[in-house]
């Protein structure tokens, strides 16, 4: 986008919000405007860090099923093709977690439906209710 263009969108959401009764503080007569009920914290649905290293890799994640690991090969390493890419580290999880660990963190935190957290694909498919 140029820099005029950008200009321009910047100064159309100015007035728009100015018009809104917005404020901005561009204006001194603003009025309340009510946007309903406060959102969700994005991150009320997802672990925190010590879960996600403590529970959910060891006992999940990083659990060996019938000879085979979720970060082997083929089944959610990096040339698998699938939206979840878990690349376990060499190193166990510490928290805080390494760069290394906060990558499989959020790929494993990124199949999570924080509108409804039982049918997230991270829940749904290991169980069977979703196509893994």
């Amino acid at each position: 986008m140029s820099h005029v263009r950008m200009t321009a969108v910047v100064v159309a959401v100015i007035r728009l919000g100015l018009g809104l009764g917005l404020g901005l503080g561009l204006d001194s007569g603003c009025g309340t405007v009510d946007v309903g009920p406060p959102l969700a914290d994005v991150n009320t649905c997802r672990p925190s860090q010590a879960f996600f290293a403590t529970q959910v890799w060891p006992n999940f994640l990083g659990r060996d099923y019938g000879g085979r690991r979720c970060a082997d090969r083929g089944c959610h390493d990096v040339g698998a093709g699938r939206q979840m890419v878990l690349t376990a580290p060499a190193a166990a999880p510490e928290v805080p977690l390494s760069p290394e660990w906060a990558a499989v963190y959020r790929a494993a935190t990124r199949q999570l439906l924080c509108t409804n957290v039982s049918s997230s694909p991270l829940l749904a498919r290991p169980d069977g209710r979703q196509t893994h």
